[in-house]
């Protein structure tokens, strides 16, 4: 009679993870946003399966890297040679993706798999499948050029090394000459750091920027952090404050929206801490620390030390398919085991049985309120399951203008809840002035102006006000403000607010222009809300065309 009975293996890492998962879903800044559940549904699912059809999932996750990647290369080449769209209006080469960043990543694991597959048949002397290997490689790397990114560049380096450590012939090289080529690679790797900074040292000096900012978040709550969803509702605020502190900084001109801290750890340590740190840093060890005898066990072992490299310059876990890509990956590694239990077919059967009901049901729930708001249909039905997606959010918000004021005020402030940007800001502002809270739109621009130093839309916007409200001393000033900006990209718009404010300054005179102090001292919008008329000033001072006050343009 056979054994009904079956083993059950507890890893190490299996409590990391399910430890990291409680504690994102109970330590939280934003409720769980139910629209989102799917993916956790999703993510869950293709950890298990992967975790429980070892080792098929090992062969399966080779031959899906090497598919996938491959075909992504194809795409980005065809949107090269203009025969295929893209998905930005800037960058040409995106593959499947919004922009080429989560692409380069994924080329990048897609590299290292086929390097991989190329090293083991070459040893068999398999000459197609070596050649076949050699031609993917060759236009992966093509296509990972085309990309730009200098994080997949570092995380195919990464990959690559870990792959060749400790292999035969690396150990059959005398000890002298190991050290001489450590030392060349090492200043190999200074002078290719230095390059890539150079390349697009804009871009790197922003996320410098990002970094410190995202620094003194975790300085304000170092064990804990601000828990999941903290970092996209309090940077931009927290960048707004170094602004405001530094008006100088010569990171103003490079300052934007920002949606990613560009570096998952840090990421990690703003939002859950000291605590979430070290269960994830845990998780890497109890990984890499496991000797696994299979030979699929180092091309694991370097796809996790290439998509580590990338998600310390980039945002690989704020990318869906990327995501799926490292729950598989880690399905698929073994660590350290800590207990076997032994249990029955039937009730592993049940058990099982029961866990697909649970995620195929929150799954299919979620997806149905995701699918629908995306489409655009029973939004106001289904506000509450989606108000926590920032995503849906920025799609539902801008299309509710017919809406009453009050109903649009209530939803600007549930989106700057959620991930505070200067154009929601501008947005609030703007609905404020229209109800005729002039103290709360004048906080709203002074607000999106701090965030972003060079926009000049925030300035503009005071500007008007100011001058709606009859203030005429901070209207001059804002005027003054606007004409001499140094601006980021000059354009029409640009040109448009800086020709009416220079308008406004002529109208006001030449000579007065320098006697800011002798303006009467106006009325302040916190006193036009206490009833206060400005008819007067608006006569004796100025008779300017209100026509430039319908202008609206972002900057």
């Amino acid at each position: 009679m056979g054994d009904k009975r079956n083993r059950f293996i507890i890893l190490r890492h299996d409590i990391f993870l399910l430890a990291f998962l409680v504690l994102c879903l109970c330590h939280r800044y934003i409720p769980i946003d139910v629209s989102s559940l799917w993916r956790l549904a999703l993510l869950v699912g293709v950890y298990l399966l992967a975790r429980f059809g070892f080792p098929y999932s090992r062969t399966l996750l080779v031959g899906v890297m090497s598919l996938w990647t491959i075909g992504e290369a194809g795409l980005a080449l065809l949107q090269h040679a203009h025969w295929a769209g893209s998905n930005h209006p800037l960058f040409e080469v995106t593959g499947t993706f919004g922009n080429p960043a989560p692409l380069g990543g994924l080329l990048a694991l897609g590299v290292v798999t086929v390097a991989w597959v190329l090293f083991g048949f070459g040893r068999q002397n398999r000459k197609w499948i070596v050649g076949l290997s050699a031609m993917a490689i060759v236009g992966l790397s093509y296509a990972l050029w085309l990309t730009q990114s200098r994080a997949a560049w570092l995380a195919v380096v990464a990959g690559l090394l870990f792959l060749g450590w400790r292999q035969r012939w690396w150990q059959k090289i005398p000890s002298p000459k190991k050290s001489f080529v450590i030392v060349i690679c090492l200043l190999l790797g200074i002078i290719g750091s230095v390059a890539l900074y150079q390349m697009k040292k804009d871009s790197a000096d922003g996320r410098l920027l990002i970094a410190r900012n995202t620094l003194a978040m975790i300085a304000e709550r170092p064990l804990m952090g601000w828990g999941t969803g903290g970092w996209d509702a309090r940077y931009m605020h927290c960048q707004a404050d170094y602004f405001t502190r530094h008006p100088d900084s010569p990171y103003a001109m490079l300052a934007d929206d920002v949606g990613y801290p560009y570096n998952e750890f840090l990421y990690v340590a703003a939002e859950q801490g000291l605590v979430g740190l070290l269960l994830v840093l845990g998780l890497l060890g109890s990984l890499y620390r496991y000797r696994d005898g299979a030979r699929s066990g180092r091309l694991e072992k370097a796809l996790l030390t290439a998509f580590v490299t990338f998600s310390l310059f980039s945002y690989p876990l704020s990318v869906f398919p990327l995501q799926m890509t490292l729950a598989a990956l880690l399905g698929c590694m073994r660590s350290l085991p800590l207990r076997c239990l032994v249990v029955s077919r039937g009730m592993l059967r049940i058990v099982g049985v029961l866990a697909c009901i649970c995620l195929v049901g929150v799954g299919a729930v979620s997806y149905t309120i995701y699918d629908k708001v995306r489409a655009g249909k029973e939004l106001d039905r289904l506000y509450p399951y989606f108000r926590y997606n920032v995503k849906l959010m920025e799609r539902y918000v801008p299309s509710c203008t017919d809406e009453p004021l009050e109903y649009q005020l209530a939803l600007l402030e549930d989106a700057i809840t959620l991930a505070p940007t200067c154009e929601w800001y501008l947005r609030l502002g703007d609905a404020c002035r229209r109800k005729g809270d002039w103290i709360k739109a004048e906080e709203c621009y002074r607000k999106a102006a701090s965030m972003i130093p060079h926009r000049l839309t925030p300035k503009f916007k005071l500007f008007e006000l100011y001058r709606e409200t009859g203030d005429w001393e901070n209207a001059f000033r804002m005027a003054e403000i606007v004409v001499d900006a140094p601006v980021k990209k000059e354009g029409t718009r640009v040109l448009r607010m800086k020709a009416q404010a220079d308008a406004f300054l002529q109208k006001m005179g030449c000579s007065m222009r320098k006697k800011v102090g002798q303006f009467p001292s106006g009325t302040s919008p916190a006193d036009l809300q206490k009833g206060h008329e400005f008819e007067r000033f608006s006569m004796n001072y100025c008779n300017y065309d209100n026509n430039f006050s319908n202008f609206v343009g972002i900057v």
